[in-house]
């Protein structure tokens, strides 16, 4: 049976206001609020992909989604959701809970870390928080992501790559600037994801931020070009294939012409 959402942990005032989410939520399960995202399906269309239930939660628990205090679905409860092994769920709750994002209580359950600090993100003389500009973003990534290259060869499952395949070729799918950077997005974060290292995981998840910003979005969506488009998705598969390959030199060099052009595009 499901457990209404979210269970909390008794640990004291810091619960608070996050009670007040609690009651807005009602009878609504984590579980089914999670199903509604649509997480559990994408999860189990990946093969079995440990990472991208580790980077899903992840996400979850930073954008609050999944608030400080809440309690997880058990480990049956999302191998039974995704198909995934419970040794493989279990796998995955202990690299959560080594960054810190979740504490396990033994005979009460998994919960959202209470104590979990966010990333910190650079701040203005005025305490406003300060993003990289677009042009900052694109110049750390085409010096950072072509070095990801060999760690994803090292690291990355077989069943990672291939999921990172099926994104790349669902690219071809997108006609609008919103549809195309969703995709653009999420694939360069699982290329993160899939090097198997937590500072680039963690690197992974602070990009993905930026690209939230209102500069980035709308230099997206003012730029924007189908045709510019099809050859940034032409580039993710062959970024792909090499990958597969285990091709090292060759998916360093796919990923530094990919992010050269783009960087052409920001400086246009």
């Amino acid at each position: 049976m499901l457990r209404t959402a979210p269970q909390v942990a008794n640990w004291g005032s810091s619960w608070d206001g996050l009670g007040q989410l609690a009651q807005l939520l009602g009878r609504v399960s984590i579980m089914q609020l999670l199903d509604r995202q649509g997480l559990w399906a994408e999860i189990a269309a990946s093969s079995g992909n440990k990472g991208r239930l580790i980077a899903a939660l992840e996400e979850a628990i930073r954008n609050g989604m999944l608030p400080r205090g809440a309690r997880l679905p058990t480990e049956r409860e999302i191998a039974e959701a995704t198909g995934l092994s419970r040794n493989t769920v279990r796998d995955a709750f202990s690299r959560l809970t080594e960054r810190g994002l979740i504490a396990r209580q033994v005979g009460r359950g998994t919960f959202v870390n209470l104590a979990m600090k966010e990333p910190e993100l650079p701040l203005h003389e005025n305490g406003q928080v300060r993003l990289p500009s677009p042009r900052e973003l694109v110049e750390f990534r085409a010096e950072c992501e072509p070095t990801t290259a060999m760690l994803i060869v090292m690291n990355a499952s077989d069943a990672e790559l291939m999921d990172i395949e099926q994104l790349a070729l669902k690219g071809r799918e997108a006609l609008t600037w919103d549809q195309s950077e969703a995709n653009d997005a999420e694939f360069h974060s699982r290329l993160y994801e899939a090097t198997g290292n937590s500072v680039f995981q963690h690197i992974g998840c602070y990009l993905r931020q930026v690209r939230r910003s209102q500069a980035w979005m709308s230099l997206k969506q003012q730029t924007f070009s189908l045709e510019r488009w099809r050859k940034y998705q032409q580039e993710h598969e062959l970024i792909v294939t090499a990958l597969r390959s285990r091709d090292v030199r060759g998916s360093r060099e796919a990923l530094r012409n990919h992010l050269s052009r783009v960087q052409g595009w920001v400086d246009g």
